[in-house]
């Protein structure tokens, strides 16, 4: 189960990583100090540490799930398809950002549209997460199957799904 644990605490980091490591770019590039860029690139880096081990645990969570009562074992497989597009990406990105760093820290003459580029794949890489993310919340988070049935709102009494008064 320390898996699944690790999983559930790790998955968080890419997409948080990506938010803040790109906004803490974009401020670094708008001030023109590549001090603060290198700090943004580190976060991505850092995010892509959290991808790997969040992909690498998926496998030994979805094994803690199977045959608890309210996990959607049909979610766990698009969870995973998509979870092998988001690390591509995420691998993609923290690969780019040693490069930035490493430019960073020498100010190299081209940091400026390296750092476009690797921003405009932070929010690809941004909307690529996200999906991932809800669908691994589709897994246990019934809420997200309002509209199949599977969980009606607290004030539903009846068959017609007419509120209470």
């Amino acid at each position: 189960m320390f898996t699944a644990h690790l999983h559930l605490l790790s998955n968080h980091v890419p997409l948080l990583g990506f938010f803040f490591g790109g906004l803490i770019l974009f401020y670094g590039l708008i001030r023109k100090n590549a001090g603060i860029m290198s700090g943004g690139y580190l976060a991505l880096v850092f995010a892509g540490i959290g991808g790997i081990i969040a992909y690498f645990t998926g496998e030994p969570a979805e094994d803690a799930v199977k045959g608890i009562a309210g996990v959607a074992t049909r979610a766990i497989g698009e969870h995973e398809e998509a979870a092998g597009f988001a690390i591509f990406c995420i691998g993609i990105v923290a690969l780019l950002s040693v490069q930035g760093f490493i430019w960073a820290l020498k100010e190299n003459k081209n940091l400026k549209k390296f750092t476009i580029v690797v921003l405009i794949l932070v929010l690809i890489g941004i909307g690529i997460i996200s999906r991932t993310a809800y669908l691994g919340g589709k897994i246990r988070h019934t809420e997200f199957y309002t509209n199949t049935g599977a969980m009606k709102p607290a004030n539903v009494e009846n068959q017609e799904g007419e509120d209470k008064d």
